[in-house]
């Protein structure tokens, strides 16, 4: 299932990006790029965690000790989500629109786009090459991302969980907590979580596919690097 998820699926036996990616340690195979991936996604949710648990006993440590727990948990999470979030959103669009703002346009330049059009593949076939080989040069910001966006993730399915069941105990002997409205209530609350968690993870992904299409655009329209990059620079902060 995965592997339908990286830039290789499908462009196996497209010469131009078995050419661009020869010599990237990678993405030079599929197999390669998902070791990597995982290392990088993994160093990615430590680093946020460490941070996490740092900022909590820095922050319990400046609270009264009446202060809960949960509460001291949630403020610290909310603290790496608005700092964590914008920050990675820009570090993806950066990296992602500069892995490709230049892809098309330097072989047109050169001359070589015309030699490659002469191999017989098609433009979207070329197009999509350059586009998948963007991809693969921001696949590690995208690790890091995905590591940064599952452990913020984990962290607040966790809290909430904790902040659940003490809501429940404390219900637990009442007319609420014992009806199944509230039971509906619970689940729901639940599936929508998770729900939510998941498309926060993922969206790094979509993200990335789009910001590398939105740079190949931009490489196929401008034939100057600095235009393309202030262009680039312009939609990123947009």
């Amino acid at each position: 299932m995965f592997r339908r998820l990286l830039p290789h699926h499908k462009l196996t036996t497209n010469p131009l990006f078995v050419a661009e990616t020869r010599h990237s340690r990678w993405g030079h195979s599929a197999d390669a790029l998902l070791r990597r991936s995982r290392l990088w996604l993994l160093i990615g949710a430590g680093a946020t965690l460490g941070i996490y648990l740092l900022l909590v006993v820095l922050t319990r440590l400046g609270t009264p000790s009446w202060f809960p727990w949960p509460s001291v948990l949630a403020e610290t999470l909310l603290v790496i989500f608005a700092v964590g979030f914008p920050a990675t959103t820009v570090a993806i669009d950066g990296a992602s629109i500069s892995a490709t703002m230049n892809s098309i346009n330097r072989e047109i330049v050169s001359g070589r786009w015309d030699l490659l059009r002469l191999t017989g593949q098609r433009d979207s076939a070329l197009i999509a090459a350059k586009h998948s080989a963007g991809q693969l040069r921001a696949w590690r910001t995208l690790s890091l991302v995905l590591g940064y966006r599952l452990a913020v993730a984990l962290a607040a399915l966790a809290v909430i969980g904790w902040v659940l069941t003490i809501e429940i105990r404390s219900l637990s002997g009442s007319s609420v907590g014992a009806g199944s409205d509230f039971t509906l209530f619970i689940l729901s609350f639940s599936l929508m979580i998770i729900g939510l968690g998941a498309v926060f993870v993922i969206e790094p992904l979509w993200r990335l596919r789009a910001m590398t299409a939105l740079g190949v655009w931009v490489s196929g329209r401008t034939r100057n690097p600095t235009t393309a990059g202030i262009v680039s620079f312009v939609i990123v902060l947009g």
